[in-house]
């Protein structure tokens, strides 16, 4: 065989092998949505882009869940507690809205899927599987800059099979985008050092989820931090990021009408409302230090975070990858990058989890995804630093006499 051909065989077949298998976990997923309760606003902002009067968009949003949707499953959507309040009354459907209406990409694409001719709730989580397999190449790219590519290949497939990512790419939510987003920025300062199209993608993900923010806040405290003046934006144009940034967060909350953090955290911990409008802003320290308490005590557990239905939401496995994150760190005279980004991680989801205590892995696939690859990353960068490093001389040793 001929002597290149013997060299790329393999990562022809891990690449061949790497599209048929993640084609093949795509059509399950698609196969297997979850249908989850928050399809019924992602259908409403949706449509609330051409649609603005809500009792016509609660009766369209609704009607169209019926036609498209198994009737088991819209029974279930509709049937009891809040849900069954919310189907029966718009004003009360109307109210919730504004928790998801800040997330203006994926109701956009999610509108822009449908008005090309999919159905309106297939669309809303048409558009994470689809971000779904676009991280999975990203992972692919990102890795074959530091492995052969039939390594590569078998390691950034590995990576697709993480169980937050899989979540992520069933449920109808913008969590997916948000997480391609972040992964895109991360690979652009990271790979490309190109902080522009880092820092656009970081933005554009607050428009997918707001709460990337955080991120966006420890990543330019980390650059300052860690990374030498030589190797990083100015302070100046940290600073501008970050305003912007917060600019945009301000913006999209004015435009959602959203509620703030505390009412958030009631019908997250406390009790589902019905008319969510009519809940305290005001936030009740003592009562978030018990919730804060209850959560943190149930932790670890049995390593699985459960839904009183029987669902499984999250795991401990947030505690393996901080624990990699932090012996990344140790890369950190060499490849500060690289340890910035893994101490900016750490920080964003460690104050992500204080603001809202709860370890589901949708939150956290961001995450779960971006150690793997810095500390891939970091390893192999610190293995070709010391393969160029040049060899001391042997120390000439005294002759003996006879």
């Amino acid at each position: 065989m001929n002597p290149r051909w013997k060299k790329t065989l393999p990562g022809a077949l891990a690449l061949v092998l790497f599209v048929a298998l993640l084609a093949r976990t795509v059509r399950q997923l698609e196969r297997a949505p979850a249908l989850n309760a928050d399809m019924l606003p992602a259908m409403a902002l949706a449509l609330e882009w051409e649609e603005e009067d809500p009792l016509e968009l609660h009766r369209r949003t609704y009607e169209l869940a019926r036609a498209e949707l198994p009737p088991e499953r819209f029974a279930q959507l509709t049937g009891s507690g809040v849900l069954r309040a919310r189907a029966e009354d718009p004003a009360a459907f109307h109210e919730h809205l504004p928790f998801f209406r800040g997330r203006v990409l994926y109701s956009l694409a999610t509108w822009a899927l449908h008005r090309l001719g999919a159905p309106l709730t297939a669309a809303t989580y048409w558009i994470p599987l689809a971000c779904y397999a676009l991280s999975a190449g990203l992972f692919l790219l990102w890795a074959s800059r530091h492995l052969p590519l039939a390594f590569a290949a078998l390691f950034a497939l590995g990576l697709a099979a993480t169980p937050a990512l899989l979540v992520q790419a069933r449920l109808s939510t913008a969590d997916g985008l948000g997480a391609l987003l972040v992964c895109l920025g991360a690979w652009a300062w990271l790979e490309r050092r190109s902080f522009a199209l880092a820092a656009s993608c970081l933005t554009l993900a607050i428009a997918a989820r707001p709460d990337a923010l955080i991120l966006v806040a420890c990543i330019a405290a980390a650059l300052f931090a860690l990374v030498p003046r030589t190797q990083r934006p100015g302070l100046g144009v940290l600073g501008a990021w970050l305003a912007v940034s917060l600019a945009l967060v301000l913006g999209l909350q004015r435009f959602s009408g959203e509620y703030g953090w505390w009412p958030l955290i009631q019908i997250s911990f406390v009790e589902k409302a019905v008319h969510p409008s009519t809940l305290a802003s005001e936030a009740d320290w003592g009562e978030y230090g018990a919730i804060l308490a209850r959560q943190l005590a149930a932790l670890p557990g049995a390593g699985y975070t459960i839904t009183p239905a029987g669902e499984v939401t999250g795991s401990s496995l947030a505690f393996l990858y901080a624990a990699l994150a932090a012996l990344g760190l140790a890369f950190g005279r060499t490849q500060r990058h690289s340890a910035a980004f893994l101490a900016a991680l750490l920080a964003a989801y460690s104050l992500r989890f204080l603001l809202f205590p709860q370890l589901w892995d949708r939150f956290y696939a961001p995450f779960y995804a971006l150690v793997p690859l810095c500390l891939l990353a970091m390893v192999a960068g610190e293995l070709r630093l010391r393969s160029v490093l040049p060899t001391l001389p042997a120390t000439p040793q005294p002759k003996r006499i006879p």
